[in-house]
């Protein structure tokens, strides 16, 4: 390189900043529980997003004719300037005792999340059969625990 080369030496960097939280959805009465179009949590916040968990006991009909499976959608609630990164676990807790071992467990690794897209979905969280010997389901009540990790880059 002569002396009138001039080296330009460019350094970058980035930070990836991760917000979790978690939200218990309280399933009362699941017994009589019929719709056919999922039973929808409150709306609630992590990361500066807004969620919900949409839950379907008997599963979800399109995919599952017999029933035989609950399924749980993770949803962005309202449209954002861009997709959200975010993974997120589902499991199945102790309504009496919440603190005891998580069971049924499912994570998924980051994925991307748009309004119009309705939301990410476990068509077989647990079938009907594990749920009923899980020892979660006291008292006709069922308690899902949802934790996110939103992922936003600085």
């Amino acid at each position: 390189m002569s002396a009138s080369a001039a080296m330009v030496i460019c350094k970058t960097s980035s930070t990836v900043v991760v917000h979790t939280g978690e939200h218990l959805f309280k399933v009362v009465g699941h017994s009589l529980v019929q719709v056919r179009s999922g039973l929808t949590s409150e709306t609630f916040r992590v990361g500066g997003y807004d969620w919900a968990i949409v839950y379907y006991p008997n599963g979800l009909a399109q995919l599952f004719d017999d029933g035989q499976f609950t399924s749980v959608f993770l949803k962005l609630m309202r449209p954002y300037e861009s997709e959200v990164n975010a993974s997120y676990s589902f499991c199945l807790q102790d309504p009496v005792s919440p603190s005891t071992v998580e069971k049924c467990k499912f994570s998924r690794p980051s994925r991307k999340f748009l309004f119009s897209n309705g939301g990410w979905c476990n068509p077989e969280f647990v079938s009907k059969v594990d749920l009923a010997t899980s020892g979660c389901l006291k008292d006709d009540c069922l308690v899902i625990k949802c934790t996110i990790e939103v992922y936003s880059h600085q």
